[in-house]
């Protein structure tokens, strides 16, 4: 348990779950829902951008739950997808500057499998990539 002012996130945790920066919220390292394991640092789908069709990413860094509830919620910093590379079949993405969290229910995941990003040097710069080894489809 610790006070939600303690987070970096805690105003979009207050926003998101109601608390006061003063209430303490359970924070876990790992989160287990059925045969699924989430990491810190595992990176999930976020959302899917309606024009583009390109999918938003987050990393996590939390894993919280309020004592009025008994859902858990995680805590992502969101990634600016900037394209697909075709020949890596995988998403280029960069950090926001600076850092935006979005929170997110398991309920409002679009994919439920965490999700690996490798870092590679090309050009003289670093870059970061996350191949989906399927399709995703927004309802």
């Amino acid at each position: 348990m610790v006070p939600v002012s303690s987070l970096k996130c805690h105003v979009a945790l207050c926003d998101k779950l109601g608390v006061i920066p003063a209430e303490n919220i359970s924070v876990a390292a790992k989160l287990f829902v059925a045969t699924v394991e989430y990491k810190l640092c595992d990176y999930i789908v976020v959302d899917m951008c309606a024009q583009s069709g390109d999918l938003l990413f987050g990393k996590i860094v939390h894993f919280v739950s309020c004592n009025h509830s008994t859902d858990w919620y995680i805590v992502v910093e969101c990634l600016r997808t900037v394209e697909f590379c075709v020949h890596l079949h995988s998403f280029c993405v960069c950090e926001y500057q600076p850092v935006v969290y979005r929170i997110l229910t398991l309920d409002e995941m679009i994919d439920h499998h965490p999700l690996y990003c490798h870092s590679a040097i090309m050009n003289g710069i670093r870059q970061r990539f996350i191949r989906i080894p399927y399709h995703l489809f927004k309802p």
